[in-house]
């Protein structure tokens, strides 16, 4: 190569490496913001947080204000700088690693969110989020944010957290701290919080009233008597399962799309006026009626485990998911949900004469995925004898075979992703269309 050419290429490598260096060393970590954690100082092998449980490496997430803001983390003897992105260029965040061998970690700079959350632990979402699989917790047993107040997000899922004080973080947009220890929650100074999770808590009360920008609120497991959101009529998303409400007043949630109050001690509920409802979760209450006739764009219902006795699906065009097993059902017409996947049903009071009109009336999912039809619950698996069985081998379960339909026995732990048992040996021969 000519010397000439090789002395400029490395004269231009030496000019941008002293640019990117400048560049660097004009930027100083703010030391005025910090976030302070304080963390266990031998977690356990399984730790959520530990990927690996040999060196026990615990990770999170950063973001900044702007690209490559310089962070200085320390803890013990140990310090580090590193840059750190904005949300903007990097959607997931800076990761950082560290071993926590000491029981205090300080993040100085202009930090703009924060994502300690423990991983590991997954949702049961058969009839909702019922429960977490796993049950353990990650090692942060406290959390300072107060010296940063341009923290906008932050994420503590599953940890240990007894005590969190947001009062000083007024920017804060999303907040997540489920799983936690908390028996108190003070976010009447978060006026800008859009996101709010507080679930799997110990709070007894918790008040959105000052909270009008929220889309999105999930208090579910917490022992809530009673929850306010009629001035959180931004509202989209609202989780209030397991709790032991007694009254849910969404009259003025117009926006709501997702509701699930599951495992509450409701008698009845209104949702009228939220026509947007896309997924209604009402399930493990003690419903006799529901009207859900004014929700055309409605896709899930899950309406299992109440006293229900009529359900009237005729203006439900966009539902897709159905169900309502262990209600007290004598019918079901579902000649106007043509869009249907899945359906359970059984613990009704259906006849066989019952089921062969619904079997008839399925959408033919002939070069589609299978729909899957749960109309009884075991095949004799255990010591109860299941009662929907015989009526169900005594319907003409080929009719709705025949249109790409699985129809399956119910057991635990079954979702769309884990078929139960097939169900065979039909003994009716009622025709579609024939009335016999």
């Amino acid at each position: 190569m000519n010397p000439t050419k090789l002395t400029a290429q490395w004269l231009t490598i030496l000019f941008a490496t002293a640019f990117i260096s400048a560049t660097l060393s004009a930027q100083t970590v703010n030391r005025d913001r910090y976030i302070v954690l304080t963390i266990t100082s031998d977690p356990d092998a399984e730790s959520a947080f530990s990927l690996d449980p040999e060196d026990k490496r615990a990770y999170f997430y950063l973001t900044a204000d702007t690209d490559n803001t310089p962070v200085e983390i320390v803890y013990g003897n140990i310090c580090s700088t590193i840059m750190v992105h904005s949300r903007e260029r990097d959607a997931v965040g800076t990761q950082y690693v560290y071993l926590p061998k000491t029981s205090t970690m300080t993040i100085y700079g202009n930090v703009n969110g924060l994502n300690c959350y423990a991983a590991g632990h997954e949702p049961f979402v058969d009839f909702g989020p019922l429960d977490f699989n796993g049950g353990v917790q990650g090692p942060v047993s406290n959390l300072n944010i107060s010296h940063n107040q341009g923290l906008k997000t932050l994420d503590c899922t599953n940890n240990m957290i007894s005590l969190l004080d947001v009062s000083w973080n007024t920017g804060l947009e999303e907040l997540n701290c489920s799983h936690n220890g908390l028996t108190t929650l003070d976010v009447s100074r978060n006026t800008a919080l859009k996101v709010l999770d507080c679930s799997s808590n110990a709070l007894g009360t918790i008040d959105v009233s000052h909270n009008t920008a929220l889309i999105s609120l999930s208090c579910s497991e917490n022992g809530l008597s009673q929850i306010d959101v009629s001035r959180n009529t931004a509202l989209k998303s609202l989780d209030c399962c397991i709790n032991q409400l007694t009254l849910l007043d969404v009259s003025r949630n117009t926006a709501l799309t997702d509701l699930n109050c599951f495992a509450n001690e409701f008698r009845s509920i209104d949702v009228s006026r939220n026509t947007a409802l896309t997924r209604l979760i009402c399930s493990g209450n003690k419903l006799t009626a529901l009207d859900i006739r004014p929700h055309t764009a409605l896709e899930e219902l899950n309406c299992q485990q109440n006293k229900i006795i009529q359900l009237d699906l005729s203006q439900n065009t966009a539902l897709k998911s159905l169900r309502c097993s262990e209600n007290r059902l004598t019918t079901l017409d579902l000649s106007a949900n043509q869009s249907l996947e899945l359906l359970q049903c059984y613990g009704n009071q259906l006849t066989a004469a019952a089921l062969d009109r619904i079997y008839c009336a399925l959408p033919d999912r002939t070069a589609k995925e299978p729909g899957e039809l749960f109309p009884a619950w075991t095949d004799d698996w255990d010591d109860a004898p299941d009662p929907d069985k015989p009526k169900v081998l005594a319907a003409n379960g080929r009719n709705a075979t025949r249109k790409n339909w699985k129809i399956l026995y119910k057991s635990n732990g079954v979702t769309r992703s884990g078929l139960g048992i097939e169900i065979t040996g039909f003994t009716g021969r009622y025709i579609c269309g024939s009335g016999k």
